[in-house]
């Protein structure tokens, strides 16, 4: 496995696609990591956007190996890099762990807080799956301040996902899930507004009358 790992140093997009699926105990974390030190520039103090592709590859093949040891550091590279990997990794550190954070998985979820219009960005679909289950860890007004200046199609995905899983805990933006509804998907507001109370009715109201949507009203 070692030397098989080695060889695909030089072809670095496929050892990041086989470092996703092979378990880390059969090979040598430390030899594959000296090797990837090696084969690329020192990364303290160098921006990911000045790396090749192939360098990007293997920097994310590092923070993969570095995740044992450093799992925020390693959240941080896959961050910079835009990696998709940054999900699997938030995942095995913050899900099982939401009810009970260590002070490590504090540390963790800071990285995500700091970095949510970011995790957004590298997919949104599963940045709404991540933070929803992890709404202990990140909370709802952070998700929803990160995603003011983006697609507001986030916002609504989001909430609407939030409040399939738990409507208390968005509920200070059920407001803003009327007007999220009415702009974007004005055939689930009815089954919204019969489904919560946590609106100004008068309010709601207004916002049925204003994009004429006779049923809700």
């Amino acid at each position: 496995y070692d030397e098989a790992l080695k060889r695909l140093v030089h072809c670095p997009d496929a050892l990041v696609a086989v470092m996703s699926c092979w378990p880390r105990d059969i090979f040598s974390r430390a030899a594959l990591q000296d090797h990837l030190r090696r084969s690329i520039p020192e990364l303290r103090g160098v921006s990911v956007d000045t790396l090749s592709q192939d360098d990007r590859y293997r920097a994310e093949a590092l923070a993969l190996l570095t995740e044992s040891d450093d799992p925020e550091l390693a959240a941080k590279l896959l961050f910079d890099l835009g990696s998709s990997e940054v999900f699997q990794l938030l995942g095995r550190n913050m899900v099982p762990a939401a009810s009970e954070a260590s002070a490590e998985v504090e540390r963790i979820a800071g990285v995500a807080k700091a970095n949510l219009k970011r995790l957004f960005q590298i997919d949104d679909k599963k940045a709404c799956e991540l933070a929803v289950d992890c709404r202990s860890l990140i909370p709802v007004e952070d998700v929803v301040a990160a995603l003011q200046s983006c697609d507001n199609r986030w916002r609504h995905e989001y909430l609407k996902q939030l409040f399939a899983k738990d409507e208390v805990a968005g509920s200070g933006f059920h407001m803003q899930m009327v007007r999220l509804f009415a702009e974007y998907e004005p055939a689930g507001l009815l089954g919204f507004l019969r489904a919560s109370e946590r609106y100004p009715l008068e309010d709601a109201l207004g916002v049925c009358q204003q994009r004429g949507l006779r049923e809700e009203e």
